[in-house]
């Protein structure tokens, strides 16, 4: 097998055996987001391939035993510049590993990898590994030519758009962007298009049967502002390997557009006119549209074809091992990518807020408030460095306080009646009892009516600060076993456990979730036996979790899942051996890694934050509690999927990225709102039209950077207060 250029790695059947090396497993990282595991027992040998460097990875094949057809057993990456080998501390399965960038030979995408140690206790091992990561290391300033992508022009082509065709104007856009008539050729499709700039891919790329849909393509006119018609093209699913799929645009048999379905390129399905729509920005920063209008059936086909090969692409798994209502659940939920109208019954609520705008008298307050916070720190004689930005952002339950962290420092605001924002104070020179250095919190959560701050150190994995908030000093320091009780995030015992004295709190990792409690007479404050914890062989890799106001347990997965736990799995002595434990419902969303997880007060729907998109799914459905029973069959109800739609989109350059989202809280449990941010803007959708099927409306407002986090003030819905990188602000809803 031919291994091409600088970084590239060729896919082999077998390979050679015996080799001794690192034992681990290998994974990718599709999208920059959760690891997926390619090989779960790999070794890792540094090889020579027609005298040149290579890095290979090899699954060891038991006697007797098969390869599926397409199934990859070895790796192989040849050394070079630009792979950028680094150690990695925190890797899926808790041990350590290194990452590191390379090419694939035929889909030319440039991916993450990441090789983790089996065994770090094994000393023999962590010595080689070692020796194996310097030896790498030295290949980042390596000087090596990577080779250039061959693209065959099709001469003598149909036109792409014919004068002769009426320009049907769909939908007018924002005016947001320039008018541009002459656009350079390069990666913009349209132009492509246009110029009849066609190529073609590697010969192994081969289109799925059954998938090839004609349709009628529409492109922005920047002169416009508007889609007009550009004719007949085909829209075809292809494949390049096993699990690695693209979509193909094609005019008369010319290609002149493709993308991998993980390459983070906007593509949506918009059920209202049977379209499927795409949103990019090309290198010369110019933003272009495209819409393809096909027949209702071939649309659906093709939305359900997408979707599972997407899945299939983001679990590495075939749709089909799936269990019928796994696949329903999957099938269903996408049909959230639909641009819904307003449902007749929306009109019956009287509230519709909106943002409101910023007044000189409140910017003048806020310099102020600026310039206080700035006399302060001259006071105190603490000057902060010029690379510290703001990270982090807790708001008070019984307090009226907001908390920032900036470095090792917590800046203090208070919220006011009227929802204004009035610096502080702020905690300078947090450090670890014993004097010892504290670079900075990864994670605050308060604490018991918020006296106290919990905070976890990305460089202590079981360790956790806790700060009295009365004297802004961390006073102790709680630690974890070092065997299956690492922290990646604590938890109150249950939604408003904060509001109360409680003591016991939640600590989760990539395996599992279990209890704690400061008040042990042991060294570690873990309550062994109480929680649960998954063996590596199913590795979870639990990314996020919330508690319900009973204590249930919703935990989200860099799979792409939810899985539901009762509270007496968590609270209760576990008898099981090695703490296992089995979820009430595991709730597969499209494969996209789960960043954040939330749940209403009466626990009956659940909201998982994913990279582009909003989930919120019901689990209390006829009677039956999704954290009691299992939900299947009818009662396994699909969730509504939240997008932006597409003039915010355009703007956007059809980039998104969620921060996670969060329902406004109270004592009563009457969530009415979701917030998240995506870049410099805030957005809010109301909760109770997104229950009754109304997706597309919602709030939006930009603020001058990208956000850090928002949350709700307590106890209301019309109050955010919203983290910028060098500033902190309160974005107020009012009604219209």
């Amino acid at each position: 097998v031919l291994v091409v250029g600088m970084s590239f790695f060729a896919k082999v059947f077998g390979g050679e055996r015996g080799k001794k090396g690192l034992a681990g497993r290998f994974y990718d990282l599709l999208k920059r987001q959760g690891w997926h595991c390619i090989l779960n027992q790999s070794t890792c040998v540094i090889d020579k391939l027609n005298g040149r460097d290579v890095l290979v990875f090899e699954r060891e094949i038991e006697e007797g035993e098969e390869l599926e057809a397409g199934e990859v057993s070895t790796y192989k990456f040849i050394l070079g510049s630009g792979m950028d080998f680094a150690e990695v501390k925190e890797t899926p399965c808790s041990t350590i590993g290194f990452s590191f960038m390379g090419t694939c030979s035929d889909s030319r995408q440039t991916r993450k990898f990441l090789f983790e140690l089996i065994d770090p206790d094994d000393q023999k091992q962590k010595d080689e590994f070692t020796k194996k990561l310097k030896h790498l290391k030295t290949f980042n300033k390596a000087k090596v030519v990577a080779p250039e992508i061959t693209v065959e022009k099709t001469e003598n082509s149909p036109a792409a758009h014919s004068d002769t065709e009426d320009d049907d104007v769909l939908c007018i856009l924002s005016d947001s962007e320039e008018d541009t008539e002459e656009e350079e050729v390069g990666s913009n499709p349209i132009q492509r298009l246009i110029h009849k700039n066609f190529y073609v891919l590697d010969a192994g790329v081969e289109v799925k049967e059954g998938t090839s849909k004609n349709a009628i393509l529409f492109v922005y006119s920047m002169a416009s502002r508007s889609y007009k018609r550009a004719g007949s093209i085909t829209i075809e699913l292809a494949s390049s390997s096993r699990f690695e799929f693209l979509i193909c645009l094609k005019k008369e048999d010319n290609l002149f557009f493709h993308h991998y379905l993980d390459s983070g390129q906007h593509i949506a399905f918009v059920e209202n006119d049977n379209s499927v729509e795409w949103i990019g920005r090309d290198p010369q920063g110019q933003v272009w549209g495209m819409k393809a209008i096909l027949d209702p059936k071939e649309f659906f086909s093709l939305r359900r074809d997408y979707t599972i090969v997407e899945w299939e692409m983001k679990n590495k798994s075939n749709f089909s091992k799936l269990k019928a209502d796994d696949q329903t659940f999957v099938l269903a939920s996408v049909g959230g990518k639909v641009m819904e109208e307003d449902s007749a019954d929306a009109a019956d609520y009287n509230e519709d807020y909106d943002f409101e705008d910023d007044t000189e008298d409140e910017e003048e307050e806020e310099v102020s408030e600026e310039v206080t916070e700035s006399d302060e720190d001259e006071e105190s004689g603490e000057h902060e460095e010029q690379d510290e930005k703001n990270s982090g952002l807790a708001v008070g339950f019984v307090s009226d306080r907001a908390f920032v962290t900036r470095g090792n420092k917590i800046g203090v605001f208070k919220i006011t009646e009227d929802n204004q924002l009035e610096f502080s104070t702020t905690i300078d020179n947090i450090s670890a009892p014993g004097n010892r250095e504290f670079d900075g919190p990864s994670q605050m959560m308060l604490h018991e009516q918020d006296t106290k701050m919990l905070m976890l150190n990305d460089n202590d994995k079981n360790s956790i600060m806790c700060m009295d908030m009365n004297r802004g000093e961390i006073v102790e320091e709680w630690k974890t076993s070092d065997v299956g009780y690492a922290v990646k995030s604590v938890l109150p015992e249950s939604r408003l456990a904060q509001l109360d004295p409680v003591q016991t709190f939640v600590g989760m990792n990539s395996k599992g979730a279990f209890r704690i409690d400061p008040r042990v007479s042991t060294k570690e404050k873990q309550v062994n036996n109480f929680g649960f914890r998954y063996q590596r062989s199913t590795d979870p890799s639990f990314s996020c979790a919330a508690t319900t106001v009973n204590g249930d347990l919703i935990m989200g997965s860099n799979k792409g899942d939810v899985r539901l736990f009762n509270h007496n799995q968590i609270q209760n002595e576990n008898r099981n051996q090695d703490m296992k434990a089995k979820a009430k419902n595991q709730l597969r969303l499209a494969g996209d890694p789960v960043k954040g997880v939330d749940v209403t007060m009466n626990g009956e729907w659940i909201l998982a934050t994913c990279e582009t998109y909003l989930m919120v799914i019901p689990v209390k459905v006829d009677g039956v509690d999704g954290f009691e029973r299992s939900l299947t069959g009818d009662r396994r109800l699909p969730g509504r999927r939240l997008e932006l739609n597409r003039d915010h989109l355009w703007e956007m350059g059809g980039k998104v990225s969620f921060t996670v989202a969060h329902f406004n809280r109270d004592f009563e449990g009457t969530e009415k709102s979701i917030v998240t941010s995506t870049g410099p803007y805030v957005i809010t959708w109301d909760f109770r039209q997104v229950t009754r099927g109304v997706l597309n409306k919602y709030q939006i407002k930009q603020y001058s950077d990208c956000i850090v986090d928002e949350q709700f003030k307590f106890g209301e819905d019309k109050a955010i207060v919203v983290t910028l990188p060098d500033d902190v602000k309160i974005a107020k809803r009012v009604r219209k």
